[in-house]
């Protein structure tokens, strides 16, 4: 990711002010948490996140992380199954 527009959306998550803007923001991030906390940038988008965004929205971020995280471990549990079966 890019340090300069991570930097950015940083700044844009610190202007935020009305719920429609929140809601961009979180409906931005959905499909990308995993990218941005692995990446040494994008960490910092998610940080603000957390500590700019009301506790409701952090849980958003936090639902969207783990369904990532249980879509991959679905995924390797049907590949095993699949290679012993074969």
């Amino acid at each position: 990711m890019n340090m300069h527009g991570t930097r950015s959306v940083q700044k844009l998550i610190d202007c935020m002010q009305t719920d429609e803007q929140i809601e961009l923001i979180i409906k931005a991030l959905k499909g990308n948490v995993v990218k941005l906390i692995k990446d040494l940038n994008g960490n910092h988008v998610i940080q603000k996140c957390l500590n700019k965004l009301p506790p409701e929205q952090n849980q958003v971020i936090f639902f969207l992380f783990f369904f990532s995280l249980f879509e991959k471990i679905i995924i390797i549990f049907f590949s095993f199954l699949l290679l012993v079966y074969l």
